[in-house]
Formats: C-alpha cells, sequence, structure tokens
C-alpha cells in the first residue's frame, strides 16, 4: 500500500501541493537563463525573462529552468508554486516582485498595480515560499 500521508503545508521541507491540485502552465521559450520559480516577465516577442525590479508586468513563474536563451519552460499562470522568495512573506498576503533582486518576490500589505505574483500560502522569511500565482490580482494602484 503506498503510503498515504502527504506534506501539504511542507512541514518537512517540501511540500507536494502542486501534486494535489497541479498547476496552470503554459509553454515559453527564455530569452535568457532563468532559474526556476522566478517570476517572469513576457516581451514583445512572446520570449519570457525573469522579471525586473521596475515596472515590467508579471506574466507567471517558472515552473521549471531555463539553462540558457531559446530553451522551452513550463510558466505557471494559475495555481501553487514554489517561488523564490527574497524577503519575507506572510500567508495570505498579495505577493509582489522584489524591489531590490530580480526574479525574487515579497509580501505586500499595498500592492501597486501589475507588480502582484499572487498570494502567499504560508510564511517564510526567506528562501522559498509556496505561493497561489495568480498574476495581476490585485485592484490596488
Amino acid at each position: 500500500m503506498a503510503n498515504p500521508i502527504g506534506n501539504p503545508s511542507g512541514a518537512f521541507g517540501t511540500s507536494d501541493i502542486d501534486r494535489k491540485i497541479p498547476p496552470k502552465t503554459i509553454e515559453f521559450v527564455a530569452s535568457a537563463a532563468i532559474l526556476k520559480g522566478a517570476p517572469v516577465s513576457i516581451s514583445s516577442t512572446g520570449t519570457v525573462a525573469t522579471t525586473a525590479t521596475d515596472g515590467t508586468a508579471i506574466v507567471g513563474v517558472a515552473y521549471e529552468a531555463a539553462s540558457a536563451a531559446n530553451k522551452t519552460i513550463q510558466v505557471v499562470i494559475l495555481g501553487p508554486a514554489s517561488i523564490l522568495a527574497g524577503g519575507a512573506t506572510t500567508n495570505g498576503t498579495p505577493v509582489i516582485r522584489s524591489a531590490t533582486t530580480a526574479g525574487y518576490v515579497t509580501s505586500s500589505a499595498a500592492p501597486v498595480t501589475a507588480t502582484v505574483v499572487g498570494w502567499a500560502m504560508g510564511a517564510s522569511a526567506s528562501g522559498r515560499s509556496w505561493v497561489w500565482v495568480a498574476p495581476g490580482s490585485n485592484t490596488s494602484s
């Protein structure tokens, strides 16, 4: 019999939530190397790159890494994803792109439009954090 015990809350440092609730992904071509879990933005040519710290709108989160330009990767556009957190995330708060480190996120109580990656599914000081990816899901401006 298979082990019926899972780890949905990440009590052991990992979680299987993305297997219990599969994320919605879309295939994109990377314009440069991208880390797994990095928020990504889409260019006018349709390729994706690590989201900068400026006003670039976010399309999703890299579900897998791209080792170089022209590699095809899956990008989470809706659902759970383990994401790179450069600052604290607080359960239930909006998660936005980092203002200091490209490709990372942090929590924000009052996010600006087009900065939201999704919603924190738990608390984390830094490292990786589980986020419900829903880009642009805030209405603040």
